[in-house]
């Protein structure tokens, strides 16, 4: 690995995305490939991140705090998916907070800041105010 890429490090970080062009390029049996991959998977399998953002939301009109509700339900029913799940929480009024675990950092923060701007336009409509922390 080490004459084929610059490190057997990269080599093998490489595994766990295209295998078939690191085991393309060296020699090794097909029982050999299973170990060491099984091997891989379990012990560089990438962590999954936490991305966070909190945010000031208040309605003092009629709707009130179902106006901040069906904001934060509308945002949640239009972002989430299996791959990426979003969570709001208050945190204390008017502060809440909206996470998203995932392995994909950019996708998981082009999340985020879709829910925002879902959330932001939802309460406006309603006669809120919103405001990023």
């Amino acid at each position: 690995m080490y004459d084929k890429f610059d490190h057997a490090y990269d080599a093998l970080k490489l595994c766990l995305t295209d295998a078939d062009l690191v085991f393309s390029k060296i020699n090794i049996t097909e029982e050999q490939k299973a170990a060491l991959l099984g091997s891989i998977h379990k012990k560089m399998a990438a962590a999954p991140q936490k991305l966070r953002t909190t945010f000031n939301m208040h309605c003092y009109t009629y709707e009130g705090i179902e106006a901040i509700k069906e904001s934060l339900l509308a945002a949640k029913a239009q972002t989430a998916d299996e791959k990426f799940k979003l969570v709001f929480q208050m945190i204390a009024p008017p502060e809440y907070k909206v996470e998203c675990v995932s392995l994909d950092k950019a996708g998981a923060t082009e999340r985020l800041e879709k829910a925002l701007e879902i959330i932001q336009t939802e309460i406006k409509a309603r006669g809120g105010q919103y405001k990023l922390v």
